[in-house]
């Protein structure tokens, strides 16, 4: 999976009107091309959209299934319903931020969503994955199909207290890419960023996808804003002797 990419696999257009046989069918078949067109690999791996819910014919070719799990809002939603789905602290925590001054802007500075993301990482104790000059080639290609928006949280001294990077496509707005300034992490600026771009998205006739993680901790955060968990497919095989033996000794020592 290329860096900072959620999702991969198939997409498949269906013929208008097609029975649900036909459409297993054609998946069926198609499938197997795709199949069929990949270059000798030692270890393949991608993760799909919660939209596509059948992976048999790649189970069928000797390929093994994971379940991940994103979370979702979806866009019935009405904006005036928002509050009424988020968990009682959150609402709180967002509320108080407000009342304090905290605002939302608009934003192209992507050094300052790098600096805040790189203070996330560094109280984790974990480098930065990917590069400051990656996330500005990403934001551009983006921004010039008007598909990235920038917010950043600033409280009343006009701090840079938290952001988070958007991308959309025709259906969903992602949340891709977020930080907070470490010494200003309880002032509730990522819960404001996170309602007003939960807005954006329903304010678009959009879903706003949070991109899921399977860290417990992330996890219970996303659905503390009301959003509905989505599982999705990863898919993987492996071809080489010495990788299938790493894997099984990794498995091993973990246990």
């Amino acid at each position: 999976m290329p860096k900072l990419t959620q999702t991969l696999g198939p997409y498949i257009k269906y013929p208008q009107g097609q029975k649900y046989y036909k459409k297993l069918s054609l998946e069926k078949e198609l499938m197997n091309e795709l199949i069929n067109q990949l270059p000798p690999f030692d270890y393949f791996y991608q993760q799909w959209s919660h939209s596509v819910n059948n992976w048999l014919p790649f189970y069928w070719r000797g390929f093994g299934q994971t379940t991940r799990y994103t979370y979702i809002i979806e866009k019935s939603i009405s904006i005036l319903d928002l509050d009424n789905l988020v968990e009682n602290d959150i609402r709180r925590r967002r509320r108080k931020a407000e009342k304090t001054g905290i605002s939302i802007i608009e934003s192209n500075d992507v050094d300052v969503l790098y600096q805040l993301i790189c203070q996330t990482f560094g109280r984790q104790g974990i480098q930065v994955p990917f590069s400051l000059a990656l996330i500005n080639k990403l934001y551009k290609a983006c921004k010039a199909n008007a598909a990235a928006k920038i917010l950043v949280a600033k409280d009343q001294s006009n701090n840079d207290i938290a952001a988070n990077l958007l991308v959309a496509d025709k259906s969903s707005v992602y949340y891709l890419l977020g930080g907070i300034r470490t010494d200003k992490k309880d002032l509730g600026g990522m819960d404001v960023v996170q309602h007003e771009s939960i807005k954006y998205a329903l304010s678009e006739g959009k879903n706003f996808d949070f991109e899921g993680s399977m860290l417990e901790g992330v996890e219970k955060y996303f659905r503390s804003f009301g959003a509905i968990q989505k599982p999705y497919f990863a898919i993987s095989k492996t071809n080489s002797r010495t990788l299938k033996a790493y894997q099984v000794a990794k498995d091993i020592l973990r246990w």
